[in-house]
């Protein structure tokens, strides 16, 4: 069984940070990205690299096609025993059939079809969540054609206890 190091909210955001910063620096021109993270929800205990295939996703797919006026917006919330982010764009959105064929709505799990790689990152992240955290645990994901796309994962909310260093 692999070793399953997780981090905080706190760490994953600046990893989104950072990832953001050289997109926009690289390539991308008016690009307006928010980031709205409770403090509350900040010490969350989450699993490494679950957020950033999720931000890829909107640079590779949802702004493909838009020159200017580029919206990515971030939040993150507890809400008592669970923490919900949500990464949404202004993207060029999807349809409902191919939301479908991504996040597998029609019965059949993801990893069960052979949809090519455009929907790996998101699907290693549904794989990811079913395999350490289970149900009800899931990524949820709101899209309409022209108007851009919200993920939503929901997760458990799990304070990360702070270790302090001993001095001998």
């Amino acid at each position: 069984m692999p070793i399953v190091i997780p981090t905080t909210l706190r760490d994953e955001i600046q990893q989104v940070r950072n990832y953001v910063k050289i997109q926009t620096e690289l390539f991308e021109t008016e690009l307006e990205t928010v980031f709205n993270v409770e403090e509350d929800a900040e010490e969350s205990e989450i699993l490494r690299s679950l957020l950033q295939p999720l931000v890829e996703n909107v640079f590779v797919h949802a702004f493909r096609n838009r020159l200017s006026h580029k919206i990515l917006i971030i939040n993150a919330v507890r809400k008592d025993d669970l923490l919900e982010i949500e990464i949404a764009d202004n993207g060029c959105g999807m349809s409902e059939e191919r939301l479908s064929k991504i996040i597998g709505s029609d019965g059949m799990s993801p990893l069960q079809r052979n949809d090519g790689r455009d929907s790996l990152g998101i699907n290693s992240v549904i794989r990811r969540i079913k395999l350490m955290y289970g149900a009800p645990y899931r990524l949820e994901i709101d899209s309409v054609p022209h108007a851009g796309t919200k993920m939503r994962l929901i997760l458990p909310f799990r304070s990360v206890e702070k270790k302090g260093l001993e001095v001998c």
